[in-house]
């Protein structure tokens, strides 16, 4: 369910998940995660806020605040957290009105259905954004992940001209981005003349992916003169681990001397590491070798199950990569923010791009080698983006994907339907790495995180007392949080000088009850803090 906060600007946007919520912010372009108790303090079909079903949801779980005040909370601390509220960035500049939810005073317009529908979920027909072009199947490397399966060229690969003039359809129907890719691009001995070519297009993002290892004093200075962007693959700061994975001993040092020379160019450079069994480890190490080189960006991404990525011996479980590093950062329940941006109409990485392969190949991304959707010369450009296929593809949204389309930061959230059919065989199945669960509210699949033998609140928590309540303010995901007397005494008592079993020997005196009780719940109720993020990591 969306809730429009302020419906006269429309820019502030509630959605609503089973458990959490989330702001969209569409002025600054940011999210920001909403615990249950701030969404029933926004209301519920109050003054200035309406609602509408969006597919996939279903009516609203939530009472509102108003309605649930008598054995939740009280008038007192409802008042301290409307406080707390009235200094959110999202919605501060509203004023707080006694039980009647957020509104910018003097009236409203109507909410609209289709203008989230418009913002979000447009079916009109896609225009072309990005192209990659894989110039050919060769590679002086055999890299055991390689999901083009690289190595030896194609019998029948497309000519310069050809190539030209796929770049020229490109920048007709609206392309502003380029990659040319491979195979290994810099194994085209026309490769400077493309990339010239590219530029007359007037395409404004030109980037040349590379493993770095053939990178002539002549190409750099082509590249640093048309101002071409550079990436590049590297797998370990390890020399023997780098080498084994590309199967080509001395690449290593090939490829750090490549990176060398590109920031000696000025050429802008970024870098990426695929993670598999033999580097998953390294990675927080190679990120750090990569930036005493220079780097600034530095992403990675799992080893994907296409082409000899399919291998056992690369391939990771996907139970061990929800245990690697986040990837998809829009999954986190708590103090995301940063991710509503333009591209939150483009939730599919493939929407508006299409990939043409060495022999003219089109596929709707790199790692969906079994879905073609054309062919070049063949079909041209523009019969192959226009075409069914590809627009039903492009328009895919997650209101349609399995448990996201319940997810409250869907709207935000990046999605890889390459990965979901890849690893699932179902196109609308949820991202496997995805570690979030919407219906319980909580990430899953890193464990718990550490806590202290003697737990201790954060100290950069705002928290007041009002009788026997404790409301609590977090300035890092700017929820707020409301508890009970009893949890107001553990609270009291985690200053970080008493073990769980001496609070519950504290709370035992206090309230003289059955001690196996007191004893469970001061231990899931700390546990609670600790999943919150309330208290400091060990």
């Amino acid at each position: 369910m969306v809730n429009e906060i302020d419906p006269a600007k429309g820019h502030i946007f509630l959605v609503r998940g089973p458990v959490n919520s989330a702001l969209y912010d569409l002025k600054k372009r940011e999210i920001y995660s909403v615990n249950p108790l701030v969404a029933s303090a926004l209301g519920d079909g109050a003054e200035g806020v309406q609602s509408m079903p969006l597919a996939g949801l279903q009516v609203d779980s939530f009472r509102s605040l108003q309605a649930s005040k008598p054995s939740s909370i009280s008038g007192e601390a409802l008042q301290v957290l409307r406080s707390y509220l009235a200094i959110h960035p999202a919605l501060g500049q509203y004023a707080v009105t006694g039980g009647k939810g957020f509104r910018e005073g003097g009236g409203s317009s109507p909410f609209s259905y289709q203008k989230v529908i418009g913002e979000y979920c447009n079916t009109s027909l896609r225009r072309l954004n990005c192209i990659w072009l894989e110039l050919t199947q060769s590679c002086n490397l055999s890299c055991a992940h390689c999901y083009a399966e690289a190595g030896m060229s194609r019998p029948k690969e497309l000519s310069l001209g050809q190539w030209k003039e796929i770049l020229e359809e490109g920048a007709q129907l609206g392309a502003k981005e380029v990659q040319l890719t491979g195979g290994e691009p810099t194994l085209c001995p026309w490769l400077t003349e493309l990339v010239e070519h590219a530029k007359s297009c007037q395409y404004r993002e030109i980037e040349v992916f590379t493993n770095a290892t053939r990178l002539e004093e002549g190409l750099l200075r082509k590249l640093a003169t048309l101002g071409v962007k550079v990436a590049l693959s590297i797998y370990s700061y390890d020399p023997e681990t780098h080498d084994g994975i590309t199967r080509s001993p001395g690449s290593f040092g090939r490829t750090v001397e490549g990176i060398k020379s590109l920031l000696d160019y000025q050429i802008p450079v970024r870098a990426n590491v695929t993670l598999m069994k033999e580097n998953l480890s390294h990675f927080k190490d190679t990120r750090e070798f990569l930036k005493g080189l220079g780097l600034k960006e530095i992403g990675y991404d799992y080893v994907r199950p296409t082409g000899r990525g399919r291998a056992e011996s690369t391939r990771l479980d996907v139970d061990v990569a929800k245990k690697a590093p986040v990837l998809y950062m829009p999954s986190s329940p708590e103090g995301i923010r940063g991710f509503c941006e333009d591209k939150s109409a483009w939730i599919t990485c493939w929407r508006g791009e299409i990939l043409i392969a060495s022999d003219g190949a089109a596929y709707p991304c790199i790692f969906t080698r079994k879905m073609p959707v054309g062919k070049f010369p063949e079909m041209r450009l523009e019969e192959i983006i226009q075409g069914q296929t590809v627009q039903r593809l492009w328009q895919i949204t997650l209101d349609e994907v399995e448990t996201c389309k319940d997810c409250e930061l869907r709207y935000g959230c990046f999605n890889c339907s390459a990965l979901a059919l890849t690893t699932t065989g179902k196109l609308l199945a949820k991202n496997p790495h995805c570690q979030y669960n919407p219906y319980t509210g909580l990430m899953e699949g890193h464990g718990e995180k550490g806590m202290k033998e003697r737990p201790k609140t954060r100290i950069d928590l705002i928290n007041e007392t009002v009788e026997d309540e404790v409301v609590i303010y977090d300035p890092k995901n700017h929820n707020v949080h409301h508890l009970n007397p009893m949890a107001g005494i553990i609270w009291e008592l985690l200053d970080g000088n008493h073990t769980p079993k001496e609070i519950a020997e504290e709370v035992i005196s206090v309230l003289e009850t059955d001690p196996v009780q007191v004893e469970r719940d001061v231990t899931k109720t700390i546990e609670e803090f600790q999943r919150k993020g309330l208290l400091e990591e060990a």
